[in-house]
């Protein structure tokens, strides 16, 4: 896995409000950044992890096996 110490907070931040929320439109409003941005930040992490953290579902976004690892990761520290 890809060391969560080489990755930009900001990105950790945004992943982790999102993945607790699973709302874009409310981690975004706790963010204080608009969807578009905040979609941005996730497709950022994404390209720079080079896996997916989510799969779409409907209007959904879900975390991929890998997206929940990180999650967990991310959150323990």
């Amino acid at each position: 896995m890809f060391p969560v110490k080489s990755i930009p907070l900001h990105l950790l931040n945004s992943f982790v409000i999102f993945a607790d929320s699973q709302s874009m439109e409310s981690a975004a409003r706790r963010i204080g950044i608009t969807q578009p941005a905040l979609s941005k930040q996730l497709k950022s992490l994404e390209e720079l992890l080079q896996r997916p953290l989510f799969t779409q579902v409907g209007k959904r976004k879900l975390l991929t096996p890998f997206g929940e690892s990180l999650h967990l990761k991310v959150k323990s520290r």
